[in-house]
């Protein structure tokens, strides 16, 4: 959630000349998709878009999109605000933002089809113990990364250890959560990219049309299957990721040659290819059998990409937002407090002044965004955000103060006004004239 372009750029497809997709689009063009047929699947996982949709469409769209929930066809990862960053982040800030994004998600759905069970951290550079443990706690049952260092990632795809379990705990060393690198990043596998982006070829399946390819699609396919990733896994299920980044804003292409891709392959080989998500493709595997080994060492850190491309810059670039997302943190956190010595009738979990630190916050945790690596406007958008968060929370501490105040004293007298110093680190002085 925002990176070359804002949030909300992304979102609405604004500023197209910098980036032009929109996830508005993504959103709308997957329902529809999915409509069509009953036997296609879609993982969703930044709750962030997700809520700017829901907020944005018509009841009857959110009740397509609720259905498509309830029926299995779309399953939420991650559930997070956004897919935080690891490196960088704070725990609490990282409770904070998985705690918005599946409160929304359990408003929205319910507690049972729209609750994640897999944790989706693709894109951040490098993966924390801390991460996997609060995932671990929060009853999360599998998670799946994508960048460890290219050495170790080496290694286990030699030993077929790509899949394990990882034990991240220290004050519970049975605490365990099954993990699994991807062999590709998160990028469909190579010549089957079918998106509006790509220039791979269609899946032509009718022998009337020029350009009919059944038989090198099935080629090409047996040799991603067989003689790349059948050898680096310790069972016969294999994991096809199918997209990328802001990919699927004209989904039914996406849908259309997959669709043909599975009759195919269903028809001439003994391969047995569905639509699946990573929940569905985690139990498989864990009733597969296998003697996964075990990962009780520290994080995966420093992530590095290849041979003198360490990822490590983000640990300290831009102090001043990293700063200002902790001093942000801290207001909310305190703003809970007086929250609750006050006791609010009118207040809920759901309130307009809160949820706006809280989302500012949360947005914060993207692995853009605290790593300081987006532009530098985008950076920009993101201390706007939690500085609006911080008028925001002016107004919950004076209704707080006055409530507390009036409480103990039994009166209903006005508390002084409350206000944050912006300035209190800067300094003043007059210029110097010649």
């Amino acid at each position: 959630m925002g990176w070359i372009k804002t949030a909300d750029d992304y979102f609405t497809g604004a500023n197209a000349q910098l980036e032009h997709h929109g996830v508005q689009y993504i959103i709308d063009t997957m329902v529809e998709a999915l409509k069509r047929n009953r036997e296609r699947k879609f993982t969703y996982a930044e709750v962030g878009y997700l809520t700017r949709w829901i907020e944005t469409r018509t009841q009857a769209e959110v009740n397509d999109l609720i259905s498509l929930v309830q029926n299995g066809q779309l399953e939420f990862s991650g559930g997070g605000w956004v897919q935080p960053d690891e490196g960088a982040s704070h725990y609490i800030d990282l409770i904070d933002q998985y705690t918005l994004g599946l409160r929304k998600l359990n408003a929205t759905f319910g507690t049972t089809c729209g609750h994640p069970k897999i944790g989706w951290q693709l894109d951040p550079f490098g993966h924390s113990r801390e991460h996997g443990n609060i995932l671990a706690m929060l009853g999360y049952e599998a998670l799946y990364v994508a960048r460890i260092h290219h050495l170790e990632q080496d290694v286990r795809v030699k030993e077929k250890r790509l899949e394990f379990n990882w034990y991240p705990s220290d004050e519970n060393p049975s605490r365990k959560l099954f993990t699994g690198s991807l062999i590709n990043l998160y990028t469909d596998p190579p010549t089957f990219c079918f998106d509006a982006d790509c220039v791979d070829p269609p899946v032509v399946a009718n022998p009337k049309f020029d350009n009919y390819n059944v038989d090198d699609v099935i080629a090409r396919l047996k040799a991603y299957v067989e003689g790349f990733r059948i050898g680096t896994q310790p069972h016969k299920h294999v994991f096809m990721p199918m997209g990328s980044d802001f990919h699927y804003q004209a989904a039914e292409k996406n849908f259309r040659n997959m669709d043909n891709l599975i009759k195919v392959v269903r028809n001439k080989t003994d391969y047995n290819i569905f639509y699946s998500t990573p929940a569905c493709y985690t139990k498989a595997v864990q009733e597969a059998g296998v003697a996964w080994t075990n990962k009780t060492a520290p994080d995966f850190f420093p992530y590095a990409s290849g041979t003198h491309s360490f990822w490590t810059g983000y640990f300290t670039s831009k102090p001043a937002c990293k700063g200002l997302i902790r001093q942000s943190s801290n207001i909310m956190n305190a703003m809970r407090t007086f929250n609750a010595y006050a006791l609010p009738s009118n207040r809920n979990e759901h309130n307009t002044p809160e949820e706006k630190v809280e989302r500012a916050c949360g947005l914060a945790q993207h692995h853009d965004a605290v790593p300081g690596t987006c532009k530098e406007h985008v950076t920009q958008d993101y201390n706007y955000r939690l500085l609006q968060g911080w008028t925001a929370a002016e107004g919950v501490f004076q209704e707080s103060l006055q409530a507390i105040s009036q409480k103990a004293k039994k009166n209903n007298q006005q508390f002084p006004a409350q206000t944050f110093c912006r300035y209190l680190n800067e300094s003043s002085f007059n210029p110097f004239h010649s």
